[in-house]
């Protein structure tokens, strides 16, 4: 069973190096592979990411792909894909971290879940300086359907992926979309399996830092973009199950006020 890491990079000296230390361990198993793309950072990123690939004993399962041009995080993950050799994908983002048992709890899990499309793990959050597994983030060991959905389901970066899974029905990141790609990419996978298989263990930390990321710099274009994907979600044949969590998710944003905020719908009472 092989793992294949993807991280996409743009601009990301600060935290790099905390991420790409965190993997260092684990890139003496030979089930691991670590995919870097460099999506036209215009910092010393990649002279980061070439100075940890010469300070390893090996590099035989760590890649660099560098692109002279900002292309966009869903570009650069379609990419890592593309380019994954492992049996399961999974996205560490570039300001996060692995944690010390991450990639243990992950391998094992891919060992005894093996069959499964979609594997989520619970994570530590960065908070005030500690480390900690928050329980509302957390979800128990089972299988989790449509009207059941385990907390924390829309992002990719605590899950693993069945590579064969994706490549069988094509399913990449939504090229262009700047913020909920993760949500679209979830969607287009639940919409094939039906369900995400949740494991106890953790994966990553997740650091909440880097002011410059794309949370942190929402605006009304990328609200409008993600309403929209949605919206087109609904125009396809799917199963009311299907259309009935895609309404759930637009109502859940349209509510939020964070969107509220930025279309202009918040007013002094």
């Amino acid at each position: 069973m092989k793992l294949s890491v993807i991280i996409p990079v743009y601009n990301e000296a600060a935290y790099l190096r905390r991420c790409l230390n965190s993997l260092r361990a684990s890139l003496n198993n030979e089930g691991v592979e670590v995919i870097v793309i460099d999506d036209g950072s215009t910092d010393n990123s990649l002279e980061i990411c070439q100075d940890f690939a010469k300070s390893l004993i090996s590099v035989n399962n760590f890649r660099i792909i560098e692109y002279k041009y900002n292309y966009g995080v869903s570009f650069a993950r379609n990419a890592g894909i593309t380019s994954a050799t492992g049996d399961f994908v999974t996205f560490l983002d570039a300001d996060d971290e692995m944690a010390p048992d991450g990639i243990t709890n992950m391998i094992k899990a891919l060992y005894t879940f093996n069959l499964m499309d979609v594997i989520q793990f619970n994570h530590y959050r960065m908070e005030n300086g500690t480390a900690r597994i928050v329980p509302k983030y957390s979800a128990r060991q089972g299988f989790y359907e449509f009207d059941n959905l385990p907390p924390k389901w829309a992002p990719v970066w605590n899950k693993a992926y069945n590579r064969t899974f994706l490549n069988s029905y094509g399913i990449r990141f939504p090229l262009g979309q700047q913020f909920d790609e993760d949500r679209q990419f979830n969607l287009a996978c639940l919409k094939r399996t039906g369900g995400i298989r949740c494991v106890e263990t953790t994966g990553i930390i997740k650091h909440f830092d880097n002011k410059e990321s794309l949370c942190h710099t929402f605006d009304r274009k990328k609200a409008t973009d993600a309403l929209e994907a949605l919206a087109g979600l609904l125009k396809e044949e799917n199963q009311p199950e299907f259309d009935r969590l895609i309404i759930e998710c637009l109502l859940m944003h349209l509510n939020s006020q964070r969107f509220r905020k930025v279309l202009g719908a918040e007013h002094d009472e």
